[in-house]
């Protein structure tokens, strides 16, 4: 079987291969300051000065899946590929977007969270959940202005638009992350490109940031073969062979990702209800992503932990790291001296990276009992790696 996580010894590409990098190019172009240099792809080879920007982001379009398709339309005009951010999952990524961030410095460490409120909770922070419970944020003490609380490029460029599902319009996370920008909504498929083609078609300049969620949802619910998932690409391919038939002078466009997702065999689904004396080490719920868990261990057994979840699980489901040693990785980022003052809280006690496609799991009250086919979380190239491309209206 291969072994589909990457090599955590390779790290991430901060320097001048990830979002954060992606982020910085634009932002340069605008004239404005950043922490960290552009994407070397971008910055090598288009200049983006005076030009609007358009950055389509289409959810969970990995550029391993991209590649499969070498005869569409978008691989075609895919100029490579680049890193998302750990965990590659929509919670970090969607972050590092709206910030030019790295998780490390702006602390949203996966979809599961722990927060401090009146008391610990496991939160998802996106949709405003708190797993297990049915109370809300405020109910719960939780302070949002807490969790998102760094400046967004969109407060800093001139002109900023965001286009965003409609569903999506009471989203705290939505809110925050397109501070300062104008809102546009769209209430179906075809509606996104009627509304993109209004949007670029204006004249003056600007920076647009339309977000396409739906890809993903396919993709975790039927998997990489399937024909909803195979077809919503073909909608995608053609209505964008149309789109781009249009001319857009003094415009440059990039349909980018969050991250990419894999197959999953349900035989490698670990629930941990099956593991009684795994979970009795325990203090806490499972957080962080299912190919990414974030255990928090009883002191009692934090010096055996590691060698406890090999034996219970097998040597070969994953890879066991104190968060000590993860954060000497620099797989969250580079940059210690900005670390979040929260962020070693929301990372466990220790990180578990899992092999190949397995997955774990905790279900809490409430909670259906269900494995997605397709996953992400992890550093397998089909998770981590994320397509450029590219349209340059000189």
């Amino acid at each position: 079987m291969k072994n589909h996580r990457k090599n955590i010894l390779t790290s991430i590409d901060y320097h001048s291969g990830s979002i954060v990098n992606f982020i910085s190019s634009i932002k340069k172009a605008f004239k404005l300051s950043s922490l960290y240099p552009g994407l070397k792809l971008l910055d090598d080879n288009y200049n983006l000065e005076n030009k609007s920007i358009i950055n389509i982001l289409i959810d969970g379009l990995g550029y391993e899946f991209l590649r499969n398709k070498e005869n569409s339309f978008l691989a075609a005009h895919c100029r490579g590929s680049f890193h998302s951010v750990f965990p590659t999952t929509t919670a970090c990524a969607l972050t590092s977007y709206a910030t030019g961030l790295t998780p490390l410095e702006h602390g949203i460490t996966g979809w599961f969270m722990k927060l401090k409120g009146n008391q610990d909770h496991n939160c998802i922070v996106l949709t405003e959940q708190i797993r297990g419970e049915e109370i809300s944020f405020q109910e719960a003490g939780i302070d949002i202005d807490k969790i998102y609380n760094q400046p967004t490029i969109t407060s800093q460029i001139p002109n900023s638009i965001c286009l965003i599902p409609r569903e999506f319009k009471q989203s705290l996370f939505s809110y925050y992350s397109t501070t300062g920008a104008e809102k546009i909504y769209y209430d179906s498929m075809e509606d996104f490109f009627n509304k993109l083609l209004e949007i670029s078609s204006q004249k003056e300049r600007k920076y647009l940031y339309a977000y396409f969620p739906l890809f993903d949802t396919y993709f975790h619910e039927f998997g990489s073969q399937s024909l909803e998932l195979n077809k919503l690409f073909e909608f995608l391919d053609h209505s964008f062979k149309n789109f781009f038939s249009n001319k857009f002078p003094n415009s440059f466009f990039t349909i980018t990702s969050d991250h990419g997702l894999l197959d999953c065999d349900h035989a490698k689904n670990i629930d941990l209800d099956d593991y009684p004396k795994l979970k009795e080490m325990l203090n806490f719920s499972l957080c962080g992503e299912p190919r990414t868990v974030y255990f928090y261990v009883k002191e009692k057994y934090q010096a055996i932990f590691k060698e406890k979840i090999k034996s219970i699980l097998g040597e070969e489901v994953g890879e066991i790291y104190t968060k000590s040693e993860i954060l000497a990785k620099g797989i969250y980022g580079t940059r210690l001296d900005l670390i979040h003052p929260d962020f070693e809280n929301r990372i466990g006690d220790f990180v578990f990276l899992l092999n190949e496609d397995y997955i774990m799991r905790d279900f809490l009250k409430n909670e259906p009992k269900k494995f997605h086919l397709g996953n992400h979380g992890g550093l397998a190239d089909q998770e981590l790696l994320i397509p450029l491309i590219v349209f340059d209206y000189n």
